[in-house]
């Protein structure tokens, strides 16, 4: 069947509008749906593909909720790449909240408020980023620029060097003004639910230890 015009399939119930159905038993791909903008003068940046969620608001109004768009991102024989954004409705507009291309895969690059969460079997907050504060936490909502949180009898933080020959380093803390004091600090360690002070490394380089 070839249509060449625009074609609406309407239902007045929740039964599937169109169904996909092969009943090939090989192992190759199956049912296929294919969007295909067969251009003769295509460009970057064209946009070949769309599929939207639409629905209405209270007001009867049509909103499109939700949008996948797929773009050219390099054309060229030999060196095509491609460029693909969720659109998600926020607050009255349409906003990008992922997109990729060749270079990255980039999560809220319009900016918003919008945090960022990865839940493991245990925990809610194995990874957080809170958009609005610049933090990040592991295992903790967090209230640090970079704060992680465990409960485990077991070291929490490791950081291992697997180098085995020339210069061998391990963590450096600096900062980029010339504080040379005793009232900055690079390194603090704290007993007692941070309140005892035990061991303390100066900015001017001075160690104090309990």
């Amino acid at each position: 069947l070839t249509i060449n015009d625009g074609t609406t399939i309407t239902t007045a119930d929740n039964t599937d509008t169109l169904s996909l159905i092969s009943t090939d038993a090989d192992a190759n791909s199956g049912p296929n749906l294919l969007l295909d903008r067969n251009s003769s003068s295509t460009a970057n940046q064209d946009v070949i593909g769309v599929i939207t969620y639409r629905g209405r608001n209270d007001a009867g109004q049509e909103v499109d909720y939700v949008q996948l768009e797929s773009r050219l991102g390099d054309e060229t024989d030999g060196t095509e790449d491609a460029n693909f954004k969720l659109k998600h409705m926020n607050a009255g507009t349409l906003r990008e909240y992922i997109s990729t291309n060749h270079a990255e895969i980039c999560f809220n690059e319009e900016s918003l408020d919008l945090d960022f969460r990865v839940e493991s079997n245990a925990n809610e907050y194995a990874l957080y980023v809170d958009a609005g504060s610049d933090e990040v936490g592991l295992g903790v909502n967090p209230s640090y620029h970079f704060h992680t949180q465990d409960s485990a009898n077991n070291i929490i933080v490791l950081h291992h060097n697997t180098a085995t020959s020339g210069n061998v380093f391990g963590m450096q803390i600096d900062f980029s003004s010339t504080v040379n004091d005793g009232t900055s600090y690079f390194f603090r360690c704290m007993g007692n639910d941070r309140a005892t002070q035990r061991f303390l490394v100066f900015s001017n380089g001075n160690v104090e230890s309990a």
